[in-house]
């Protein structure tokens, strides 16, 4: 077999690789990304319903949300700091985690929301609306996963160095764990889906909520495990409650 043929053969078995990888995440992603999404639609009905109409229109207009995932991120590392006290490796976990998820994440979500960011650079991008929109939720999930993956690098790091086993043994690992295996299929799915000319992979939507619910509930659980307590702890819980 000359190296043309052999490259070709490799292609070709990736494909079907990649395709039955996908055809198996077809069959189970949309039954859990469903349940997840009505156990979502519960709680908010609830959350609706004991809420003032007042307070819930404040929370989610176009500028409360964009100003809480700027603040909440920024108060989140500097309640880091001020715990840790150094820039250590440890440090840059819940940093990069917080700028990944509260932040672009967050903002990847919303661009679907409120579509406030893609007016505001609208003047600069020369697509339709719908597709400055996927543009803009593309990259901030894109930017928002390689945040977190550095986050990842830095606790696996971290426990290299002190000897400590890589294997998750608290619940803020277990949620991370599981949200950053789902933003893995999100990366997967997403450029699949929007080169496609036809419909596929339906559920990345649905999916893509279970992964944010993850994510803020690792983010949630990491601060109350780590943070000391103190106004900066509660405001940083309270800001990620509202946020989400």
């Amino acid at each position: 077999m000359d190296h043309r043929a052999f490259k070709d053969s490799k292609k070709t078995l990736e494909v079907d690789i990649l395709r039955r990888f996908t055809a198996v995440l077809d069959i189970i992603v949309p039954p859990v990304a469903k349940t997840a999404s009505n156990v979502r639609t519960l709680v908010l009905r609830a959350i609706e319903s004991a809420a003032p109409f007042a307070v819930l229109q404040g929370l989610l207009a176009p500028p409360t949300t964009h100003v809480l995932s700027i603040g909440v991120t920024g108060l989140t590392v500097i309640a880091t700091l001020a715990t840790t006290q150094d820039l250590n490796l440890f440090s840059f976990h819940p940093m990069f985690m917080s700028v990944g998820c509260l932040l672009l994440m967050s903002e990847g979500f919303l661009v679907y929301r409120n579509g406030a960011l893609v007016q505001a650079l609208d003047p600069i991008m020369s697509g339709s609306f719908k597709e400055n929109t996927r543009s803009i939720h593309v990259f901030c999930q894109i930017c928002g996963g390689a945040a977190m993956l550095a986050g990842l690098a830095f606790i696996c790091a971290n426990k290299l160095l002190h000897g400590k086993s890589l294997v998750p043994a608290t619940l803020h690992a277990v949620l991370g764990t599981c949200a950053l295996l789902l933003v893995a299929v999100q990366c997967l799915i997403g450029p699949i889906k929007a080169a496609s000319h036809v419909p596929v992979h339906r559920w990345h939507g649905a999916s893509g909520k279970l992964t944010y619910d993850l994510c803020m509930l690792a983010v949630f659980s990491g601060a109350a495990a780590f943070l000391e307590m103190g106004v900066l702890k509660i405001c940083a819980q309270g800001g990620v409650g509202l946020l989400w």
